[in-house]
């Protein structure tokens, strides 16, 4: 796996995602943080965490879209995840989409479930029933914000995520993409 953390002066709390991808219960993965023109002390804190497999780049402020790219570009992974970084992963999220992936014979986008932390009150928010929907539909339907996204790094040679819109640049993406890819869901990798 490869997980993209794009950052803009969240020294504040940018800990809290790196943690929460260092106790994965899978170990395979890397962690490329793109910090998108920070001036706060994001870049040190980052800089703290001495492991191999997290990769720390400063850009100049381009905005979000142009930082996810940029992290595609560097990754090695087979599978591409996003991290906001007031996010985090539950401790087995990778574990819970890789068991998902197992199954799969074609390159896929494949979405997870997610919760909400509300003054430590966790309220899962489940994928809403398919039903007769076909992916792209669901897709224009349902929000899959950034973080619920895995996607299969082929993928990615059909599109990546417009740098001319600054909302809906992810649904924008995973509709397009939806056009070539078929859709999995993982409910039981919340973050």
């Amino acid at each position: 796996f490869s997980i993209i953390l794009p950052t803009f002066n969240r020294g504040d709390r940018i800990d809290q995602a790196i943690n929460s991808v260092l106790s994965q219960s899978v170990a395979n993965w890397e962690l490329i943080i793109i910090d998108d023109g920070s001036t706060d002390n994001t870049k040190a804190v980052c800089q703290q965490f001495e492991d191999k497999r997290i990769t720390y780049v400063y850009q100049d402020n381009s905005e979000r879209s142009v930082a996810r790219n940029n992290g595609i570009a560097l990754a090695k992974g087979k599978y591409i995840g996003f991290l906001d970084s007031d996010d985090t992963y539950s401790p087995t999220f990778l574990e819970n989409v890789q068991n998902v992936t197992k199954e799969l014979t074609s390159p896929s986008l494949i979405f997870t479930g997610l919760s909400i932390n509300h003054q430590n009150s966790i309220t899962p928010q489940p994928i809403p029933a398919i039903n007769t929907l076909s992916p792209k539909e669901f897709l224009l339907v349902h929000s899959m914000a950034t973080p619920r996204a895995v996607i299969h790094s082929e993928c990615f040679q059909k599109g990546l995520f417009p740098v001319d819109l600054s909302i809906g640049e992810d649904r924008h993406l995973w509709v397009r993409l939806a056009n070539y890819f078929p859709v999995e869901f993982c409910p039981d990798a919340i973050i």
